[in-house]
């Protein structure tokens, strides 16, 4: 026991924990949604503790991974993370080009270790000022702005091959490439019509 407690204290914190830090450090008057629970809050986590109790009694000793804490230390139960978020650009109505947005223009962290829940899951308006998350950050964030929107969405944890999680795309052929192949056969049909 001791060897583990002196090998995860040499442990780096991870990106998304020095984020939070900072944002603890940096707020003076945070939303009181953040810091605390409201009692209808505090009942239902409440009543996600005694579904725990029962899923162990009846599953064996699984992990639920049902209320982590936000980042400011406040389990919340993850449903009520989604928050229905509604921004002002048209592009991000449609749930491909929101994706794209998301894919595009946020940084993705990998989860470490990668077979483990994260040890904290940030508010979206976190997630959307930092440009920056994990997996469950940024599909919190989709499914947010989603949501915000007019779509039913959510999300699913589950498990994905290794270089889906690792953001892998070394055998990935280059959609540049391909554009510029595309556009050069179209060029070659439009010349060949042409001489005819």
């Amino acid at each position: 026991m001791r060897q583990d407690t002196t090998q995860a204290s040499k442990e780096q914190p991870t990106q998304k924990e020095i984020r939070c830090r900072r944002l603890v450090a940096e707020t003076a008057n945070p939303s009181s949604r953040y810091v605390g629970n409201t009692p209808k809050e505090e009942l239902l986590l409440e009543h996600v503790r005694e579904f725990e109790d029962q899923f162990v009694n009846v599953y064996g000793n699984r992990f639920l991974f049902l209320c982590p804490p936000n980042e400011y230390g406040v389990p919340k139960f993850l449903p009520t993370t989604l928050r229905p978020t509604h921004l002002p650009y048209q592009e991000l109505y449609e749930y491909k080009s929101c994706a794209r947005f998301l894919a595009d223009f946020f940084n993705y962290d990998e989860l470490h270790p990668a077979d483990r829940y994260p040890t904290v899951v940030p508010a979206p308006a976190s997630v959307l000022n930092w440009q920056a998350g994990d997996c469950f950050d940024l599909s919190i964030a989709l499914a947010s702005l989603l949501i915000g929107v007019g779509y039913d969405a959510y999300c699913v944890s589950g498990f994905a091959p290794r270089f889906i999680t690792t953001r892998n795309e070394a055998r990935s052929a280059c959609p540049q490439l391909d554009a510029d192949i595309e556009e050069t056969k179209e060029e070659d049909k439009q010349d060949g019509s042409g001489r005819s």
